[in-house]
């Protein structure tokens, strides 16, 4: 990492003393474990102020982790002196609260923290590393360059993000640096195996039964694109939240493609696109950008205000063949 972006991220740090911390709209494990190790940071061992937000609450499975509790849905912009955002790539990702906006107007510092390819820069400090598998690997070099302590709870913490960001280290952004990191959160005590029997060792019946609807509606196109997708509709029948999809799109990508789509309706009358690929010479962030998404090469997504999935059935008439035969 440039000494120049460490040294302006040690200013950025001494020079400020309340501290908002957010993520996108549809905030995840990379943001929540990122942004909750930062905050500890900045409290327990400088006696910052640290205001974690979130405009809508953190999803049940996070919630056995500590300080999950301390997210906020509103604040006083007026109060903050410095803005750190995580995992979001461009600002549109925003929630666009009356609050965020009131913020973001003020034009105080802000770091823009983030390792997607498509991330445009914004904020007064940028700290980019398109080659990290999480954010909160980024955060980890960046406090051990500045001589912070990583607790136990902090690499737990860092730890989930890995976790859900590499898909439990199987997806192709797992690199050598992403085990020494895991490595040296372990010896610093976080909770691995508690981690990944939550987050990837848990589910509930409801959540089975959509992947199995999901999986059943399936389609490989002779171009190579496996596509499928779920309604609002589903989703009620089967009685789970937009949250149970996470890592669905991934299984289906174990699936030999070129492309793998899941199209999934929010429920607030958008439609999501969740694209991956295991194929080299696929771009997905490239598709996703068309759409006003991004992401990574391998794997983005993009969201399409005022749409609905309208399902369709296709026939083909063909030469009847007849199997049966006179003895």
């Amino acid at each position: 990492m440039d000494p120049r972006t460490i040294e302006a991220f040690r200013r950025y740090i001494e020079t400020n003393d309340t501290f908002l911390l957010l993520g996108p709209k549809n905030i995840d494990g990379d943001t929540i474990g990122t942004n909750v190790a930062f905050a500890m940071y900045l409290e327990q061992q400088l006696g910052k102020c640290a205001i974690l937000y979130s405009p809508v609450p953190i999803d049940e499975k996070y919630r056995f982790l500590p300080w999950t509790d301390r997210f906020v849905h509103h604040f006083d912009a007026e109060e903050v002196d410095a803005i750190f955002t995580s995992d979001t790539a461009v600002p549109h990702l925003f929630a666009h609260t009356a609050d965020e906006e009131a913020v973001f107007a003020r034009g105080i510092p802000w770091v823009n923290l983030d390792h997607h390819i498509s991330n445009t820069k914004y904020g007064t400090l940028p700290i980019l590393d398109f080659e990290s598998t999480s954010c909160s690997m980024i955060l980890y070099h960046l406090l051990r360059k500045l001589g912070g302590t990583i607790t136990p709870d902090m690499a737990t913490h860092m730890m989930m993000s890995i976790y859900t960001d590499s898909g439990s280290f199987i997806h192709p952004n797992t690199t050598e640096d992403t085990y020494r990191v895991a490595g040296a959160l372990m010896e610093a005590g976080a909770a691995q195996e508690e981690v990944a029997r939550r987050l990837f060792l848990t589910n509930h019946a409801g959540k089975l039964k959509l992947w199995g609807r999901v999986l059943e509606r399936m389609h490989l196109g002779p171009d190579g694109v496996l596509f499928s997708a779920v309604t609002t509709q589903d989703m009620m029948e089967c009685g789970t939240e937009k949250e149970d999809l996470e890592g669905l799109v991934d299984l289906m990508n174990t699936i030999p493609n070129r492309v793998c789509v899941l199209l999934s309706e929010d429920g607030k009358g958008n439609v999501k696109g969740s694209l991956r690929t295991g194929t080299e010479d696929v771009d997905v962030n490239i598709i996703a950008q068309r759409f006003g998404g991004g992401g990574h090469r391998l794997a983005s997504g993009f969201t399409m205000k005022g749409k609905q999935l309208v399902p369709q059935m296709t026939w083909k008439v063909m030469d009847r063949v007849d199997t049966l035969q006179e003895v």
